[in-house]
Order: structure tokens, then C-alpha cells, then sequence
């Protein structure tokens, strides 16, 4: 949408295909709460909490732009590294979170997945939360088509990285804002102006589903933003930083 911020400039091809991408983004989220409001009555509480905001992204711009790359087989490539997850679920182009019920076999996929080279750099970014993992691949830069990778256990034949990875079509050209959009439906109407926290947002709505309990057993973070809708639980309209 903002092409002249670029020093890379899509083709027209790019901009006959993706130009119009976060306006489509828009578009959808409003049509999707057009039929949320068909399904509901008055005393049903929508909440839209988002991320869509976005601007130029420009950081890798003197390296040719920032390339994404995608397993092929997430089950084939975790089988092949002897990684037992019993839940993998995507989060990003390039993300997954693999979930273990045992910590120790979470450090074991980190160790796996980490001994993953393309020259001397990883192939992977690995976290680790809790009994999860949150994995993704690190390499952004446009490769060869014969580029090989090393370190995975037990194979001493060549794997080549675009066997096991295949690329997003686009680079990217844009990345979230660092505010969202906040906005609770609760039947009348009124707008805040300041921000609020992203942790505001599950003591909020603990409380407006009247679990407030939730709030000290879990011991969540952040504040409920109900006392600030006023006497008649008015919707708030903000950003959340």
C-alpha cells in the first residue's frame, strides 16, 4: 500500500497481486464482525482485540529483502529428528509451538533442532516456554537452489535445505504496529482515548464473564478495564500498547 517507502520496489505483477493485501485484511475482519453481529442479541458481548495495524518494514532492505521459508512436512521432519511433541501447532508463516507434557524432552528437541547448520549458522530459532517449544525457521536471506544443511543425527548423506523447506512466495514488506485496537461491543457507545496494556485484556475478560476468581487462582497479570466502560458497562474503544 505504501510502495515509495522502499528502496526495493515490487513489480507491477507484485502490486497487481499483493497491492491491495492489507486493505483485503480489513475488509474481511469487518465483514466477519458483520456476522457476528446477525448471530447475536443486544446482550451479547463482542470483543475485537488486533494486531492488523501494519507499516513498511524496511530492516533488511540492503540484503535483498527478508525471505520466509516453510517446512514442507512439519510430521516428517520432527519424525526424522526422533522429536515426539504431542501437539505441533503453526503460529506464523515460519513458527510452530510444539507442546510435551515432560520439560526434558522439550530441552531434547531444542538441542535437535539447534545442531541444524546451513554453513556455520543455525537453521533454527528455538525457545523454550514452559513444556513448550517455539521453533521457526532463521534464515531470511535468498538461497541457492543447491544449498545443503548438516547436523541432523544419524544422516551422513546430503539433505538439501529446499528438501525439506519451501519458500513464501512474497518478502516482507510489512510489520505490525506497535499498538493494536481494542473494542468491546457491550451495547452503548464510547470511546477511550489512552492506551491500555495487552495484559489488561484476559483480566478484562475474566471479569465481564463474571470469573473474577480466575484473576487470583491463576495469578494473571494486569488489570480489569470494566471500571473504566462506566455505570452501564459501556464498550471501550483504545489502543493496546
Amino acid at each position: 500500500m505504501d510502495p515509495d517507502a522502499f528502496s526495493l520496489r515490487p513489480s507491477r505483477e507484485e502490486l497487481a497481486t499483493y497491492g491491495d493485501a492489507v486493505l483485503f485484511g480489513y475488509r474481511s475482519m469487518d465483514a466477519l464482525l458483520q456476522r457476528f453481529f446477525s448471530l447475536v442479541d443486544r446482550d451479547t458481548i463482542i470483543i475485537l482485540c488486533s494486531a492488523l495495524s501494519q507499516q513498511p518494514f524496511l530492516k533488511r532492505e540492503a540484503r535483498g529483502g527478508q525471505h520466509f521459508y516453510r517446512l514442507r512436512d512439519v510430521s516428517h521432519f520432527l519424525q526424522m529428528l526422533d522429536i515426539r511433541s504431542h501437539a505441533t501447532e503453526p503460529v506464523m508463516t515460519h513458527q510452530y509451538r510444539l507442546r510435551f507434557t515432560d520439560r526434558v524432552e522439550a530441552e531434547k528437541a531444542i538441542f535437535a533442532v539447534k545442531r541444524i547448520k546451513l554453513g556455520s549458522d543455525g537453521v533454527f530459532a528455538a525457545e523454550l516456554s514452559g513444556n513448550d517449544v517455539q521453533l521457526g525457521c532463521q534464515v531470511f536471506g535468498e538461497l541457492a537452489k543447491d544449498q545443503q544443511i548438516h547436523g541432523v543425527a544419524g544422516r551422513n548423506e546430503p539433505i538439501y535445505f529446499f528438501d525439506l523447506f519451501y519458500p513464501i512466495e512474497a518478502v516482507k514488506s510489512a510489520r505490525h504496529h506497535p499498538e493494536g485496537v481494542l473494542w468491546i461491543s457491550t451495547g452503548e457507545h464510547s470511546v477511550h482515548r489512552e492506551p491500555v496494556s495487552i495484559l489488561d485484556i484476559g483480566p478484562t475478560i475474566y471479569d465481564l464473564l463474571d470469573i473474577r476468581g480466575v484473576i487470583q487462582r491463576e495469578g494473571t497479570r494486569g488489570t480489569s478495564l470494566v471500571s473504566r466502560f462506566g455505570g452501564c458497562m459501556e464498550p471501550a474503544i483504545s489502543s493496546v500498547a
